[in-house]
């Protein structure tokens, strides 16, 4: 009996993940920035409970992360007040969604109803609410698993592109036996992160090989010209290149500007000044 009620659940199990998958697949960027209309009521309550709108006994010594089953489970009677607020507002075409799901009687099903979570943060401010930290917590924790299903795309693209790495996984657990203390998934895990991480290696090396261009030099004509449009700035502002401490002047105006230049190297392009202007004189 033991046997069959195990297969059974392994079987539940399947069908729940079988049915997540072909939801997300038909969501765009996998759901990524979607929240439901259940998760929605539980972090508004959560973020009025983290502002000190609200009241929650039982969480009062909580030091944990706001988004914590915990916190979500406490703030459950206001959760559900707000939960049954955003469902009226989707009705009433109030809030745009992502994603609706409906039971037999018509009710929407606020745990497979999605909005885009933008949309949700705009209906709260054009209700006079500003969303708090919670709401940052729950955007930081949405760019990680973005993050993450950029890195497993870059695995999965380059595994496509490449076959070697499926023997280099399998000849890096041989040259490591120690690894076999860890689970699959963590060994798999380690050598996906440590081959994204060689990739971008690669890449920032090809870039860095990369000869760089020559830096164009300016023609003798162009040189005077430049010359000529320093020496009428300096005039203009009311310095005499031809004193002394006229570069250190200088070397502080453009330290001003947050583009310093030493006064040695000014000074070695004012000697050339005289030279611009009577040439350009003669023209």
């Amino acid at each position: 009996m033991t046997k069959d009620r195990d297969v059974a659940q392994e079987y539940e199990l399947y069908q729940e993940h079988s049915y997540e998958s072909r939801r997300l697949a038909e969501l765009p960027d996998f759901g990524v920035g979607l929240i439901t209309l259940k998760a929605a009521g539980e972090l508004i309550a959560c973020d009025l409970w983290v502002g000190g709108n609200i009241e929650v006994p039982s969480l009062e010594d909580f030091e944990g992360s706001y988004l914590d089953p915990a916190v979500m489970t406490a703030v459950q009677p206001q959760a559900a007040e707000f939960e049954e607020k955003l469902i009226n507002a989707v009705e009433a075409g109030r809030l745009p969604v992502a994603h609706i799901r409906r039971d037999l009687d018509e009710r929407i099903i606020p745990e497979a109803t999605l909005v885009v979570f933008q949309e949700l943060d705009n209906w709260l401010l054009e209700r006079s609410y500003e969303s708090g930290e919670a709401f940052d917590a729950w955007i930081d924790r949405e760019a990680e698993i973005s993050n993450s299903l950029v890195d497993e795309l870059i695995w999965l693209r380059s595994i496509n592109a490449d076959r070697k790495h499926s023997g280099q996984y399998v000849n890096s657990i041989k040259r490591h036996p120690d690894l076999g203390t860890a689970s699959s998934d963590e060994v798999l895990a380690a050598y996906k992160a440590q081959t994204i991480e060689n990739d971008r290696l690669r890449a920032r090396l090809a870039q860095a090989t990369k000869p760089t261009p020559l830096e164009k030099v300016a023609s003798p004509r162009h040189r005077r010209t430049l010359l000529t449009i320093i020496a009428a700035l300096a005039s203009e502002s009311g310095i005499d290149i031809t004193r002394r401490g006229a570069a250190q002047r200088i070397a502080l105006l453009t330290e001003q500007i947050g583009a310093t230049i030493d006064d040695e190297t000014i000074r070695k392009i004012l000697s050339d000044v005289p030279d611009a202007l009577e040439s350009r004189s003669k023209l």
